[in-house]
């Protein structure tokens, strides 16, 4: 686990009178703030991206298997309503 800044700072103040500034501040950069635990390495960051494309895949199959399912629906709603017209339009002309 990261230290807190107080401790930190305490390091810091203690490690100043007995190495100095310079060597005090070195020694701090090299010290990490944070839990290497937390942090995403380069491989958890492909592992997630290929995580992703495999989903923006699997959805964009679902999409274009949804709009062809709609396509096709709509399709037959067009085929079957011209059809009505037409029929229509035929028995007025009968009756007229």
């Amino acid at each position: 686990m990261g230290i807190s800044e107080a401790a930190r700072h305490s390091l810091y103040t203690a490690l100043t009178e007995v190495i100095g500034d310079a060597n005090t501040e070195t020694l701090l950069k090299a010290i990490p703030l944070y839990d290497y635990d937390e942090v995403a390495t380069k491989a958890d960051l492909a592992g997630l991206r290929a995580e992703m494309a495999a989903g923006f895949a699997e959805l964009r199959a679902e999409m274009i298997e949804r709009i062809e399912a709609l396509r096709a629906s709509n399709s037959r709603w067009m085929v079957a309503l011209m059809l009505t017209i037409i029929g229509a339009m035929a028995s007025l002309r009968l009756v007229g």
